[in-house]
């Protein structure tokens, strides 16, 4: 498992190469979006490993729960085309809760009202922005994302089984609680080991998936050694022959002698 924190840092690192460089060239809405994407799954990636640190498997699980739900959503934007209006109704969902909140009693002396109050041209963006009437909304069944892309075992065996970590069960708290008291269990510390490893190899999985559809969508041309960083980490987590080390050590090469990472193709 220590090998593969390794091989997880330095993949984190390396996408970092590459975020750092899309972020330098943006100037679309959706470009904006799969960047943003792009971050956050570094980020959940991240936060699963720490967890895994400190044997918080089940909050792990709940984490890697919402990297699918974000990689069935990026589906859903590219599949309707429909950034620009996800990009307005993200918008307009934050300014209704900051509004609620300034305009609910209940808080009015326990809140810093600066930080929800709106600008005036917030205001004005979201009054025209309710007069278009943007039908905009979250897609009403992801499993049918992945089914379209033919892979609904991601979400059955993915989504479904994290599902679990999130809605309440019977045996919820029962290895916390051996951890906790440290209660001399050996078996029920090894099942747990193994969903551990899994995890981690599965946030892998979704996390690289995530940043390669990112980088598919963007409106960029990016170089091959980035694709063959990325597959090249999978081989190297699943255990197969890859050279993961040497694409990473390339792209810092790139990077460090000023040469790009990608070229606008739109």
């Amino acid at each position: 498992m220590e090998a593969n924190r390794n091989m997880i840092d330095i993949f984190k690192s390396g996408c970092v190469l590459v975020l750092f460089e899309f972020r330098a060239d943006i100037s679309s809405v959706k470009d904006k979006i799969l960047c943003n994407f792009l971050a956050k799954s570094i980020s959940q990636l991240d936060t699963i490993q720490m967890l895994s640190y400190n044997r918080k498997t089940s909050d792990g699980y709940m984490l890697y729960r919402g990297m699918i739900d974000r990689l069935g959503h990026l589906f859903y934007l590219q599949r309707t085309e429909t950034f620009q209006q996800f990009d307005d109704w993200s918008f307009i969902q934050k300014y209704e809760f900051n509004n609620s909140v300034l305009s609910d009693p209940n808080f009015n002396t326990i809140i810093e009202a600066s930080k929800f109050k709106p600008t005036i041209t917030d205001t004005k963006k979201y009054q025209t922005l309710k007069l278009i009437k943007n039908i905009w909304s979250r897609p009403k069944n992801i499993e049918d994302e992945f089914k379209k892309r033919e892979l609904g075992f991601l979400y059955k065996y993915g989504y479904d089984h994290a599902s679990g970590f999130v809605h309440p069960l019977s045996n919820d708290g029962e290895i916390e609680g051996i951890k906790l008291l440290e209660v001399a269990n050996e078996i029920a510390i090894q099942h747990d080991d193994y969903w551990l490893n899994i995890l981690l190899q599965n946030s892998c999985l979704i996390s690289s998936m995530t940043i390669q559809e990112c980088l598919n969508q963007s409106s960029f041309k990016w170089h091959t050694l980035v694709y063959d960083f990325i597959n090249s980490f999978r081989q190297a987590m699943n255990n197969e022959e890859n050279k993961f080390q040497l694409y990473f050590q390339d792209l810092k090469t790139i990077r460090e002698t000023g040469f790009k990472l990608k070229q606008t193709t739109i």
